[in-house]
């Protein structure tokens, strides 16, 4: 939300003494022209994927992040995904799940190297938590279609209709579509267990971390989300889905349930506060362990061995 996984990356480049142009999709077929670097490094599918035959054609190495799942399933979007396929020189997937994604005859330019976050954010705020008479659940992200805000919200009411006292705080840095979730927290007759925020400063998003007592997430695809690090490097365990990276971004620190279980959020919401204590503690140490995987410096020094592999064979 303040620091992306990209700005993570350049961060902890620039500390290595490595000079690092940032530039969105838009703007880079402008400076593609202008300029010539030794790495041009792209970050998702996108506008700036169409010039990579250009970067490619001046021997430069070329590395891609997909940051996804999954393969992209627009038109455009696969358009890109093969182009990026056939010209990376290599390819950075954020875990193990992703490697796989890629086809076999891929697989010898693929790194796994984790996203690159604000560790320095999260220290020494990490807690081991205990559950009072009201469970406080945290969404942390966009509101757009994919990441299921509204099975989120289906949860909450069903947790409420069994007699558990939850509720939830819906952090997000838009509004897409909160007047559709606004109205069906009514039509639930949750809307006095739920409040919309937003994290003003970074003090303010490690504070909605730090007052939680669980991450909910229910997204249908997911890359490696900096948020479930970020909450685990606060001690804060996490409910969320089998896609991505997630469950090995958990691991004992919380609860992923299968994405086709129609009523799996919920159920899993349950089990969790069931086994409050011991995931509370577990997310202290994974917390820990994230908080050393996702190092910028470490991230970094991770890119920069992949780089320096696709420039040698390339």
């Amino acid at each position: 939300m303040f620091w992306s996984p990209e700005q993570g990356l350049a961060q902890g480049l620039r500390e290595q003494s490595h000079e690092v142009v940032e530039c969105g999709h838009a703007e880079f077929g402008s400076l593609a022209i202008g300029r010539r670097f030794d790495v041009v490094h792209m970050h998702h599918v996108g506008r700036a994927n169409l010039g990579a035959w250009r970067v490619r054609s001046r021997g430069t190495t070329l590395a891609f992040t997909l940051h996804a799942g999954r393969p992209p399933q627009g038109l455009k979007a696969k358009g890109a995904y093969r182009t990026m396929s056939a010209l990376a020189s290599c390819i950075i997937a954020l875990g193990p799940r992703e490697k796989l994604m890629w086809p076999r005859r891929l697989q010898s330019k693929v790194f796994v190297v984790p996203n690159a976050l604000n560790t320095a954010l999260f220290s020494g705020v990490s807690l081991r938590r205990t559950l009072g008479p009201t469970v406080r659940l945290l969404f942390v992200g966009s509101l757009v279609r994919v990441k299921r805000v509204d099975v989120i919200l289906s949860a909450v009411a069903t947790l409420r209709h069994q007699g558990l006292d939850v509720e939830l705080t819906v952090l997000s840095h838009n509004r897409v579509h909160e007047g559709l979730l606004r109205d069906m927290a009514l039509s639930l007759g949750i809307q006095s267990n739920l409040s919309w925020a937003r994290a003003n400063s970074r003090d303010d998003l490690v504070n909605h971390y730090c007052s939680a007592n669980l991450l909910v997430l229910a997204s249908e695809s997911e890359g490696r989300p900096s948020v479930v690090s970020e909450a685990l490097m606060t001690g804060l365990p996490v409910v969320a889905p089998d896609v991505g990276e997630i469950s090995g971004q958990v691991r004992s620190a919380g609860i992923v349930y299968a994405l086709s279980d129609g009523g799996g959020l919920a159920s899993a919401i349950a089990s969790a506060i069931d086994a409050y204590s011991v995931l509370s503690e577990a997310a202290v140490d994974v917390g820990r362990l994230e908080s050393q995987l996702c190092n910028p410096a470490s991230v970094a020094a991770a890119h920069v061995d992949a780089y320096s592999r696709a420039a040698h064979v390339s």
